[in-house]
């Protein structure tokens, strides 16, 4: 979105921002399962949307956030990626 301000988060932004945090995830082996608990733990403390690198939204999100400030959006498991509902937001 043309309007949106897009952060990058690498390690000295998450040891800055969420000490805590990188100490509680040390003994989890699985490095997605400790980008979703920092991904949570950012939109909790700033906001805003999240989008995984291969998500192409094909029209804008305002009216979404218009109409739902706080929500949660995923690919159906069975699905062979992501898929965009033809009904109006």
């Amino acid at each position: 979105h043309p309007d949106w301000m897009v952060v990058l988060w690498d390690n000295a932004a998450v040891h800055r921002e969420f000490p805590d945090l990188v100490e509680l995830v040390k003994p989890i082996p699985i490095m997605s399962w400790i980008a979703d608990l920092l991904r949570y733990h950012v939109l909790e403390k700033y906001g805003g949307v999240y989008l995984d690198a291969d998500i192409v939204p094909i029209r804008s999100l305002d009216p979404l956030r218009n109409r739902f400030p706080d929500f949660t959006a995923c690919e159906k498991p069975e699905s062979n990626g992501p898929r965009v509902s033809e009904s109006e937001y």
